[in-house]
């Protein structure tokens, strides 16, 4: 895996694709003044594609003056322009998903999981009476995920599940979800964490939506992650690059390595390709 490319190669870059969380964000969830810079000194497009949703996204690019006006959030299943969801690719099963929150809430409980700085189970949504993406999460006994009753979940939508815990409680959750692999995806993004998205959404299809609408060659793109989500943006992009932190799974796809979050590697990349395109 190289760890540079040449001034041709950079030169000839069309747009960026970029996960946020241990990628684009230092391991404290901060963006330096330096990243800032040089996103906002790009000549070319710079979109995120993350799990987070819009508000989760805008907390993380705190300080940057955001030029973009698409976003690809939810795991590339949702995009978003100026807060409002312009597209849902896909939602889950509602008969599944509501199973599959029954069966959580009933096997972890807040207490088990209050040790993490995150949500223990929240769920994202699309309330068809709203533009915005919803989220909602369960705290602690007395504020279950229902809220008392199921039917609060009738008018809604679901598009992604998560689940944040122990090493141990999420292997325990992929035991529990297992069944349910033909009618969802289930992936364990990091040790502590098992989210459920719908079959044949990934980070990928989301930048296959977005070069379809401006027309990029997606050869001529590349894609910036860290974990095993961010693999379907490598299997659309020519250009792969991973952070030097980046999961050893990650590492065996991307063909370019570049310094860890906490150095700035995405910075790095993009001051890269801003000379060369100065120079082109």
């Amino acid at each position: 895996m190289r760890t540079s490319l040449s001034q041709e190669e950079l030169a000839s870059i069309e747009a960026v694709f970029s996960d946020l969380d241990d990628t684009l964000l230092t391991s404290t969830k901060e963006l330096t003044q330096r990243t800032i810079r040089a996103i906002e000194n790009l000549p070319i497009p710079f979109y995120i594609d993350t799990g987070r949703n819009n508000d989760g996204i805008t907390r993380g690019l705190l300080g940057l003056n955001d030029k973009n006006h698409l976003r690809i959030s939810l795991n590339g299943n949702v995009l978003v322009r100026n807060g409002a969801v312009v597209k849902v690719a896909r939602y889950l099963p509602k008969d599944v998903s509501l199973t599959i929150l029954r069966l959580l809430e009933k096997n972890f409980t807040p207490e088990e999981l209050a040790p993490l700085p995150y949500d223990p189970l929240h769920y994202y949504a699309k309330d068809a009476r709203s533009k915005q993406v919803l989220r909602e999460y369960r705290a602690s006994k007395s504020r279950p995920v229902f809220y008392g009753k199921e039917e609060n979940l009738y008018p809604v939508k679901i598009i992604k599940i998560l689940l944040n815990g122990t090493e141990e409680a999420c292997k325990r959750a992929l035991s529990l979800l297992n069944p349910f692999q033909k009618e969802v995806r289930i992936v364990q993004n990091h040790p502590t964490q098992v989210e459920v998205n719908p079959l044949g959404v990934t980070k990928g299809t989301g930048i296959e939506e977005i070069a379809s609408i401006y027309g990029y060659n997606l050869n001529h793109c590349i894609s910036i992650g860290d974990s095993a989500l961010d693999l379907g943006m490598f299997r659309v992009t020519g250009y792969k690059a991973t952070v030097k932190n980046g999961d050893e799974m990650v590492k065996k796809e991307a063909n370019l390595l570049l310094p860890s979050n906490n150095e700035e590697g995405v910075a790095t990349l993009l001051e890269a390709i801003t000379e060369a395109k100065r120079k082109n």
